[in-house]
């Protein structure tokens, strides 16, 4: 399932191929449900009016959506004393439709993709490009240090 697939992102390579930005967002927006469990562990939701703790659930949703959507793909993990980069690919299009991850839908919720931004190397160090979409000419750039150079959408979605 999902949670399967995503944690084998967390946890290292997926043989499975990339990992699409919705399978990410849908992850990140998946009902949560809180209940006392078997253990012992109890993670209800405390009612104020009623005054008890109670089986709920909670999900996270955006109430409005920005002009300008900025999403930061974490790309470090930190366990204990040991970093890591994590390199497995997340697979975009042009466009993204944020319908699903919205809790009213009073506003448009599509997203032109206009740049994307990859560090290379490791942990330790790197050095970071840039993929940016020319406002008029609507042509994919390569921004690396003081060069600028036309390139393909094929090469920005295998970025």
């Amino acid at each position: 399932g999902l949670l399967s697939r995503f944690g084998s992102w967390l946890f290292g390579y997926d043989p499975r191929g990339d990992i699409d930005l919705h399978e990410c967002l849908s992850l990140f927006c998946m009902p949560d449900e809180l209940y006392k469990e078997r253990s012992g562990s109890d993670n209800r939701y405390f009612c104020e009016h009623c005054r008890a703790k109670q089986n709920a659930t909670k999900q996270f949703t955006f109430l409005e959506l920005p002009e300008v959507l900025v999403i930061h793909i974490k790309r470090f993990d930190f366990s204990g004393h040991w970093a890591a980069k994590k390199s497995d690919r997340i697979a975009f299009g042009e466009t993204l439709d944020m319908s699903s991850y919205v809790s009213s839908r009073r506003q448009s919720c599509l997203y032109d993709l206009r740049a994307v931004i990859n560090h290379h190397g490791n942990f330790g160090g790197g050095h970071y490009t840039a993929f940016v979409r020319h406002a008029y000419f609507h042509e994919w750039m390569l921004c690396d240090d003081s060069v600028v150079s036309a390139t393909s959408w094929d090469k920005v979605a295998r970025s």
